[in-house]
């Protein structure tokens, strides 16, 4: 199954078998078999975020794709154990006017900085209160004050 996502038109039920392999890579191929596909059934990407595997929740977060992520999906990542999960939970909002403050707040004060960094451009063009973007500026990762930077600026009025 590892070039699943090289097959156009997977039928359903061998992505839905190989996403119940016990075989990681398996469940990985079938989750990469969904990207970029709109009409993947929700329940599959939603089962890949709850994969005990890293690389399989990754790419079911990048397999959303150009849909609209559950809110409550991003809520789960963005606690997950995982640095790259968090982030890429991040990465779901950014340009979503819906993304709820507590996600940015909570990613702004994460322990990686990458995931500091990419909390900050979740929030850009959005109203940010004042202790967040403070908070970015006074950061001891240089990317993640040059992100705060770009959040402040996109809050000023012209």
């Amino acid at each position: 199954m590892s070039s699943l996502n090289k097959i156009p038109n997977v039928p359903w039920h061998i992505i839905q078998s190989g996403l119940k392999s016990d075989d990681w890579r398996a469940r990985r191929d079938a989750m990469e078999a969904c990207v970029g596909h709109e009409d993947v059934p929700l329940r599959f990407l939603i089962e890949g975020l709850r994969d005990k595997d890293l690389s399989v929740r990754l790419v079911a977060l990048g397999a959303f794709g150009g849909r609209t992520v559950p809110i409550s999906f991003i809520m789960e990542s963005i606690d997950d154990n995982s640095r790259f999960v968090r982030q890429a939970a991040l990465v779901a909002c950014i340009g979503r006017e819906d993304a709820p403050l507590n996600i940015i707040r909570k990613g702004a004060g994460d322990i990686d900085p990458n995931v500091r960094r990419v909390a900050f451009e979740a929030c850009i063009g959005h109203g940010v209160p004042q202790d967040i973007i403070d908070a970015g500026l006074g950061d001891e990762n240089m990317l993640v004050r040059q992100a705060a930077m770009r959040v402040a600026a996109s809050q000023i009025q012209v």
